[in-house]
């Protein structure tokens, strides 16, 4: 099995996420992802990766086996937001793929309503 697959299952597993849900945050059919998470298929395309590496919250870098560090963190301490807005994306950030979907949908319909005034 190569690094890739090892490193979608790991993380799969530490968030709890089924291929049906990765799947739908990745818009890659769920047959693929099985395929790329077994290493039946190794050659998957750069877009990809990006799109399962940014579902399962890490780096592209780290999927592919180029960086050894851990997960991107799920807490924020930039310098550049509120507390709040901190607490905000700590809070996102510990819920489930489809609540976070339906936030960031409101969160889009709010900005779109908001640029429209």
């Amino acid at each position: 099995m190569s690094v890739i697959s090892e490193r979608i299952q790991l993380q799969m597993k530490r968030q709890q996420l089924s291929y049906g849900t990765l799947s739908d945050l990745t818009g890659i059919p769920k047959a693929m992802l099985q395929r790329y998470a077994t290493g039946i298929t190794e050659n998957i395309p750069i877009n990809r990766i990006t799109a399962i590496a940014e579902a399962l919250r890490v780096t592209p870098s780290y999927l592919l086996g180029w960086d050894e560090d851990q997960p991107l963190d799920n807490t924020y301490t930039m310098n550049n937001l509120t507390k709040q807005e901190c607490e905000m994306i700590n809070n996102f950030r510990n819920c489930d793929p489809y609540d976070q979907h339906t936030l960031c949908y409101l969160a889009e319909r709010g900005a779109k309503k908001s640029s429209a005034c």
